[in-house]
């Protein structure tokens, strides 16, 4: 049943309300209701139908030599890498997407947290987050860039399971599960941050890195760009701006605001202005040490419903589509010019926002550094960028849903069970109105309906003892009985 069908058997279902039934603001009520059952019931416990399977790939230690080497100056807080990341680089194309944060360069036995990477004429340029200690250098070749902390999707609730199966034959044997570490034994644990291998033994899912909130700011402008030459045809566009921290993750509301296009303007994209509120952004590193670095935008566009609610799909440019995770959308700064090169006219078909607090992140111990796995990137022609591979892990996680913002919109239950969000929101509405003797039915109904979908779809067993940080389906092993009869 999609939303507005679910509506319609609460109303027909409905034998006592206070309000007028027919009424907009009405239905619009019992829409958040419905919303606000279907996420209890989803986020109740780990289900077949709330968990995906996903592979991400880690990058491999990208170290100096003889032909890419690095320059910078004393108390700077940037370096020079001799090489430009272009999509046919041998060395650095892995650090194309803006997925692989957070990342990290060791220089002289000293780490500095990536904030940005940029290309140069014939370079990269790479931001640090605090000042290089040093002496100015030329020519330096023992740099290494590595991935430490690994960034998971956005709509990430919470980790499952991780597996290592190789997708190519790379003798490595790279084959297995990871077992999960609680954040809190982490350090008491004595692991080697150090420490590299071809298959992690152990990861720890780790605590928010921050708890930091970004403000939403104002934009400064929206302009039409090309006039009379675009797609854009007159009416009211919507667009939304997210602050967002790739270090950490943090990311603050949707900022919104729309832009009109007056008849006959037709402009072929559209320029966004932003105020950046966060030039110098400043945190604490190690050591009491300040670092400062750059708090970009993920840019939305909306479509405005039936019921005056804004949906909301961010924009992506093309070239990214094939590398980045499907919620991890284009990053802006200052000015960004949206048009031709972007999926900001088609954005819809893209997947919708998902509001989520902060992303999650995993470490693994030992590091992996690379080699195994599946080709890095495809090309516009699904031809291989380069022919290195990489090891890629299955991530298994409770995911975080879209909305239900639209009538036409089903909730990803089993459709034998989708009637328990009717049950659940008459029972919701008959308590507000202080009628317990109505809800008895329907709640009676809900709990019935959920010891069946227990039975049915639910992964882990309630026997057992938990492991790790996370739910582990291999820890939880139904207790063997014995029925005697007679």
């Amino acid at each position: 049943m999609n939303r507005q069908k679910i509506r319609n058997r609460i109303l027909q279902q409905l034998d006592y309300a206070p309000y007028d039934v027919s009424a907009t603001g009405f239905h619009n009520f019992v829409d958040s209701l419905i919303n606000e059952k279907y996420l209890e019931l989803w986020h109740s416990r780990p289900w077949m139908f709330n968990t995906k399977t996903i592979p991400i790939r880690i990058i491999p230690d990208i170290e100096g030599s003889s032909t890419v080497t690095a320059q910078w100056a004393k108390d700077g807080q940037a370096l020079t890498l001799t090489e430009a990341m272009t999509e046919d680089a041998s060395v650095l194309d892995p650090l194309r997407t803006s997925t692989i944060f957070p990342l990290i360069i060791e220089i002289e036995s000293e780490e500095y947290n990536i904030i940005e990477i940029t290309n140069g004429v014939g370079s990269s340029i790479i931001g640090v987050d605090r000042p290089i200690r040093q002496a100015t250098t030329v020519g330096y070749e023992g740099w290494k860039i590595i991935q430490r902390d690994i960034r998971l999707p956005l709509d990430c609730l919470e980790v499952m399971d991780i597996a290592w199966r190789d997708r190519v034959a790379t003798g490595l044997n790279s084959i297995g599960p990871s077992k999960g570490i609680p954040a809190r034994l982490d350090a008491y644990a004595g692991l080697d941050l150090g420490k590299t291998g071809p298959t992690p033994d152990n990861y720890v899912s780790l605590p928010y890195q921050t708890q930091e909130i970004l403000n939403s700011n104002i934009v400064d402008a929206v302009t039409s760009i090309n006039p009379g030459v675009g797609d854009f045809i007159a009416g009211t566009y919507y667009f939304g701006v997210r602050w967002y921290n790739q270090r950490t993750g943090a990311m603050s509301g949707i900022y919104e605001f729309d832009h009109e296009i007056l008849p006959g303007v037709a402009p072929a994209n559209f320029q966004i202005n932003l105020n950046a509120p966060y030039p110098n952004h400043s945190f604490h590193t190690f050591a009491g040490k300040v670092g400062t670095e750059i708090i970009k935008a993920v840019l939305y566009r909306g479509y405005l419903q039936t019921d005056q609610t804004i949906v909301y799909y961010p924009v992506y440019w093309d070239k990214n589509v094939a590398d980045d995770f499907p919620q991890n959308p284009i990053l802006a700064t200052t000015t960004t010019s949206i048009d031709g090169n972007s999926t900001f006219d088609t954005a819809y078909t893209y997947p919708r926002h998902v509001d989520v607090p902060q992303q999650k992140f995993i470490r693994f111990y030992p590091r992996p550094t690379g080699a195994g796995g599946i080709p890095d990137s495809l090309g516009s022609e699904g031809a291989l960028i380069q022919e290195t591979v990489q090891l890629t892990f299955d991530l298994r996680y409770i995911y975080q849903p879209p909305s239900l913002q639209t009538d036409t919109d089903e909730p990803n239950i089993p459709t034998e069970f989708q009637s328990m969000l009717v049950d659940a929101v008459l029972v919701e509405l008959y308590t507000r109105s202080d009628k317990p003797s109505l809800a008895q039915l329907p709640d009676q109904r809900y709990w019935d309906k959920y010891k069946l979908l227990s039975a049915r779809y639910s992964t882990e067993l309630d026997t057992g003892v938990r492991f790790g940080s996370s739910w582990r389906t291999a820890a939880y092993q139904r207790i063997p009985t014995i029925t005697y009869r007679g």
